[in-house]
């Protein structure tokens, strides 16, 4: 004859995840999170916040955004990387005068590293408007 034994496992703790804080829960423009982390950059809890002194420069927005795309998107990195390079090197193939020209007009065919981090800061600055917005709803609540 066959005998069947079942055994009862043994019971252990079901893990849990207790969220305490939903402000990147939510689908939102990559514009509008870098944004909101550039707000809180500052400091909030102080009523009366110097956000001249406090919110990033262009060069901390500079080396965030770097340090984001090149952790989030090596390939996009690259390419912004090889187009910087291949710009310097045809900048200094033409003499001054040319300069200008030819410099307005290469920027319009190929997106390099300064263009994108001017372009990108200010899209997210526009964006700081939508988390001061949120953050104010969110206060009133």
């Amino acid at each position: 004859p066959t005998t069947i034994t079942t055994t009862t496992p043994t019971p252990t703790p079901t893990p849990t995840i207790r969220i305490i804080d939903y402000e990147y829960a939510g689908l939102n423009r990559r514009a509008i999170d870098v944004a909101n982390t550039f707000c809180e950059h500052c400091d909030m809890n102080n009523l009366k916040t110097d956000f001249h002194r406090e919110y990033p420069d262009d060069a901390q927005q500079s080396l965030f955004l770097r340090t984001y795309v090149t952790i989030a998107d090596p390939v996009l990195a690259r390419r912004l990387t090889l187009a910087s390079e291949k710009a310097k090197m045809d900048d200094y193939d033409y003499d001054e005068e040319e300069e200008d020209d030819h410099h307005h007009h290469h920027h319009g065919m190929n997106m390099n590293w300064e263009i994108f981090l001017t372009e990108s800061q200010r899209e997210i600055g526009k964006h700081a408007l939508v988390s001061h917005l949120g953050w104010a709803a969110w206060s009133i609540a």
